[in-house]
């Protein structure tokens, strides 16, 4: 009988027995709500335990009121090692309206107290049993997810966890690697109505730094904004840093907020903002002195997909003077692929330059210049297809020129200098540059052979590019990343002059930064002459133990003048410079070359001839072989080992273009 045909009454009655019902069903559930919560919470941790050999522990859960849970203790440990987390009288309240949402929402924590103890040493930690199953064929719950689908879990999970009011009387956090200890509290954790202001004070190797951190957090719209700084000191220095990378990173104000999230697009938006002040950071590998970032802030737009993460063009990050907006994606599925983007247009070229960070670019510190600057980067590569790697980077300029000179005047190379050679950081020689020193060549007094020998194994596209090989550096970018590590570079010779003169040794982001710039400065504005630097580069670089310069090096090797080198002689002395000091793994037990140089010696030799350098007749009497009359026979009686160690081009090796126009000669 359909319920549209009953009587009026009838109807009534029958939704008076169905409110009764639930309310009677509200009644029984209400009174057994801890029984069910008990039998609940044992069955997890019950099933946890088992999945991650874990001795997690739930003390005496039940219920206060309607909606407030209580915990006398909860421990989190794995079964072989220490307490991880303990948590004393627990009191958590539900949100009442996101329950009816089928969300659990915590409005409200109140506890005696926190303790996190995160414990590292030789036999292992207390803290990877979180996300271990005992069953290693279990799949993860996250394995096959989408990187939205995690986002979006991880922001609900925060803002419903997160409570609005928090209420603790001691909160400790210890981190123990090894021995090392990073010990945090926080004497009264009080969160009230959103609104953060506490203070924390970290430990560590006997210095205690009170951070003051501070800050709203707004779970109704998924809103929170936090900064931190040091309450008792100028500036605070981030714990554990130095310890686990033997870097120090310190900071005057750090900050970072969550403006908005959720779906648009189909995709998962992830908005907000970021900041510090008096960032400063030390690392080795970054720069051998402190660097000074000053100011700098984030307003960023991330976009989380299926298989990608995207940092959306919508992006601008302000450093100092500059406001740039980058694009940034890495897809996983179905090959690894990784893009990065930046268009710069133009601006004032100055605002580059006085947003350099102090500790780094040393030499270009106190320049001063006019016009204006452009830069374009684009970045693309499919680790599947690696041969369609795209890279662009241009840096374009308009009316700009040099008003003033930094710390270092470029051009003064264009004269007699000295040059001081450092081994390993230490100086190890300095000599003239110049008539003053006996063994100085001039351009035209070296041989071509030797001059286009060098070019073709070094920069084959010396005279026609502006201080850069994209191309070079493209096939660089290939063949470390089939490497995995660094395993070729795409230095020309200005960018090696530059690096051997004004900068030090040291190997570090700053200076290959410093390099570039230095390198855009002087080709673009012509500071110094193509072949000037070519001249310079020749009676500079090492050859050989203790051996600088073609001259030198012709001696060395050969007993000779520069001058009188054969064809062959000057192919071999090319192939050494990559690595001058062992020279001697270029020849056999027997005094010879060995074998494998013949193909150098012909990719060497026929560029020459398509070139023109050498005649065909020449080409065909080239034989990869010297004869040592010079001091270098002597290390040849030396023990030839670590061969790996020997550096030749192969025959299939990309060659670089090669301009038309032949080195000019020059007198100074």
């Amino acid at each position: 009988m359909e319920l549209k045909n009953l009587p009026w009454p009838k109807i009534k009655k029958i939704a008076l027995w169905i409110g009764l019902g639930l309310v009677v069903l509200g009644i029984v559930l209400f009174a057994l709500r801890t029984p069910i919560m008990k039998y609940m919470v044992s069955n997890k941790v019950r099933s946890f335990n088992e999945k991650h050999n874990a001795d997690v522990k739930v003390i005496n859960p039940h219920f206060t009121g309607i909606l407030t849970l209580n915990f006398d203790e909860i421990v989190i440990k794995p079964i072989d090692n220490d307490t991880l987390i303990n948590i004393d009288n627990l009191s958590i309240k539900i949100n009442p309206l996101r329950l009816l949402m089928a969300r659990l929402s915590i409005t409200n924590l109140k506890a005696d107290n926190i303790n996190i103890n995160v414990l590292r040493d030789s036999t292992g930690n207390n803290y990877t049993f979180l996300y271990k199953s005992v069953n290693k064929e279990e799949p993860s719950s996250t394995s096959s997810s989408s990187y939205e689908r995690r986002v979006s879990r991880l922001m609900d999970l925060f803002f419903d966890i997160l409570p609005s009011d928090i209420h603790i009387k001691k909160f400790d956090f210890l981190i123990n690697t090894r021995g090392h200890k990073v010990y945090a509290t926080v004497p009264k954790f009080d969160i009230s109505s959103g609104i953060i202001d506490l203070n924390t004070l970290v430990t560590e190797n006997d210095s205690t730094t009170n951070y003051k951190i501070v800050g709203d957090i707004n779970t109704w719209i998924n809103k929170a904004y936090v900064k931190v700084y040091a309450a008792n000191a100028p500036s605070a220095t981030i714990p554990f840093i130095s310890y686990k990378f033997n870097a120090k990173v310190s900071f005057d104000t750090l900050a970072f907020g969550i403006d908005n999230s959720g779906y648009s697009h189909g995709k998962y938006q992830l908005e907000g903002n970021a900041m510090f002040d008096g960032l400063k950071v030390q690392h080795r590998k970054i720069a051998m002195q402190e660097v000074n970032l000053d100011k700098g802030s984030l307003n960023y737009v991330v976009n989380f997909g299926k298989d990608f993460v995207e940092l959306d063009s919508a992006t601008v990050i302000n450093f100092n003077k500059l406001t740039f907006s980058p694009y940034a994606k890495y897809r996983s599925k179905p090959n690894r692929f990784v893009a990065l983007s930046l268009n710069k247009d133009f601006f004032p070229a100055q605002d580059l330059f006085s947003s350099l960070p102090e500790g780094i670019f040393s030499t270009v510190r106190g320049l001063e210049v006019n016009g204006e600057l452009a830069y374009h980067l684009k970045f693309e590569a499919d680790w599947n297809n690696l041969k369609d790697l795209v890279f662009e980077s241009e840096l374009r300029s308009q009316n700009f020129s040099i008003k003033k000179y930094g710390d270092v005047v470029y051009p003064y190379i264009n004269g007699p200098f000295q040059y001081t050679f450092y081994d390993n950081g230490v100086p190890s020689r300095t000599f003239p540059v110049g008539e003053d020193n006996p063994n100085f060549r001039r351009l035209d007094q070296i041989p071509p052979v030797l001059q286009y020998a060098v070019m073709f194994s070094e920069d084959g596209n010396f005279f026609g590019h502006r201080g850069f090989l994209i191309d070079a550096f493209r096939a660089s970018l290939i063949r470390n990343i089939q490497a995995g590590r660094f395993a070729r570079g795409g230095s020309t010779i200005t960018m090696q002059l530059v690096k051997n003169i004004y900068l030090s040794r040291n190997k570090t982001i700053a200076r290959k930064l410093e390099e570039a710039l230095i390198t855009w400065l002087i080709e673009r504005q012509h500071l110094v002459s193509k072949q000037r630097m070519l001249e310079i580069y020749l009676n500079i670089i090492e050859w050989g133990p203790g051996v600088f310069g073609a001259n030198e090096a012709a001696e060395f090797y050969f007993n000779k003048d520069v001058s009188r080198l054969t064809t062959s002689e000057a192919i071999f002395m090319a192939s050494i410079i990559p690595r001058p000091k062992k020279f001697f793994y270029s020849f056999s037990d027997s005094g010879s070359l060995r074998h494998n140089m013949a193909g150098y010696y012909r990719l060497i030799a026929s560029k020459m001839l398509r070139k023109g350098i050498i005649s065909q007749e020449e080409f065909d009497m080239i034989v990869p072989n010297v004869r040592l009359d010079g001091m270098a026979k002597a290390y040849l009686r030396e023990p030839l080992i670590n061969l790996s160690d020997t550096l030749l081009l192969r025959e299939d090796e990309e060659e670089m273009p090669v301009e038309d126009t032949p080195p000019a000669t020059q007198t100074n």
